[in-house]
Order: structure tokens, then C-alpha cells, then sequence
């Protein structure tokens, strides 16, 4: 599970990007408590079009 940080970082956005994706349905997000959000890392996959299986 990777942080709203570490999912910018990867797409090369900043985390505002990040979070109005969320909000908008864009990226899938579990949001554990108020303050801490993650997203899988096969939800980054997803969004970018990523082949994990080979």
C-alpha cells in the first residue's frame, strides 16, 4: 500500500493532483482514518496502463 506522497511521486504529480483523483474516482483509495489514506500498488498499475504479469 503506498501513500498519497509515494503515488506522486510515481506519477509525477503533486499530492494535491493525487487527492482531486480520489475525490473524483479516478484512483481507487482505502482511507483508514481521517488523517491516512493508501492506495495499492495494483491500482497504480491500473491508472497507468502498468503490466505486472511478466
Amino acid at each position: 500500500m503506498l501513500t498519497i506522497s509515494e503515488v506522486a511521486d510515481l506519477l509525477r504529480v503533486s499530492t494535491v493532483t493525487v487527492r482531486e483523483l480520489i475525490a473524483n474516482g479516478t484512483i481507487k483509495a482505502i482511507r483508514l482514518s481521517p488523517k491516512v489514506t493508501r492506495i495499492s500498488q495494483a491500482e497504480i498499475d491500473r491508472i497507468t496502463g502498468a503490466d505486472t504479469t511478466s
